[in-house]
């Protein structure tokens, strides 16, 4: 039971707390678990050589918006409303987010598995947009970038408002329809 814990140095690391979490300074040459019964916050900067995975529970949120940041991959186990910031590109692994996902990207931003977000998905990058996983299941997405944007969503897809720099491809198995400009 930490109520925050900070790791200088270390391979792989593996984090399990029965409640809340405050992540301080972490720098991870290879992967970082961590797993909570409550909320994941990260004040200090995440810097993760390989995969980083994060399990909150469903109704809890996760925040990880220190700009220093730098993430190889990052999956969400289960989290509510989810928060990530990276500093350079970021890949995403297969997650499930119960609430909404903001990320915000120094580069691209793709996905290494199927994404499922109930709530509004929303991605500020500096780089192309790539979220083609066959199983990526979004209620909404808004994407603001000076580059391309490649969606693919097994369901109907609401675009929230939006600005690209490049092009956007857009693959459903339902409708597609807007909710502000793009």
């Amino acid at each position: 039971d930490f109520s925050a814990v900070g790791v200088s140095s270390a391979r792989n690391v593996v984090v399990n707390d029965i409640n809340a979490l405050a992540l301080n300074n972490f720098n991870i040459a290879g992967t970082l678990g961590v797993t909570t019964s409550g909320a994941i916050t990260g004040p200090g900067a995440l810097v993760v050589g390989g995969a980083a995975t994060f399990s909150a529970g469903q109704a809890n949120n996760i925040t990880l918006n220190n700009p220093a940041n730098d993430f190889n991959s990052v999956g969400v186990t289960t989290g509510n409303n989810v928060a990530i910031t990276d500093k350079s590109g970021v890949d995403l692994a297969q997650s499930v987010v119960s609430g909404t996902l903001a990320v915000n990207s120094g580069g691209a931003v793709t996905d290494l598995g199927a994404l499922t977000v109930s709530g509004a998905a929303t991605i500020n990058a500096q780089g192309d947009v790539t979220l083609s996983d066959a199983g990526n299941d979004f209620a909404s997405i808004g994407v603001t970038t000076p580059g391309s944007v490649i969606l693919n969503d097994i369901s109907a897809l609401v675009l929230n408002g939006s600005t690209i720099g490049g092009t956007l491809g857009v693959t459903t198995d339902g409708d597609i329809t807007d909710s502000g400009n793009l």
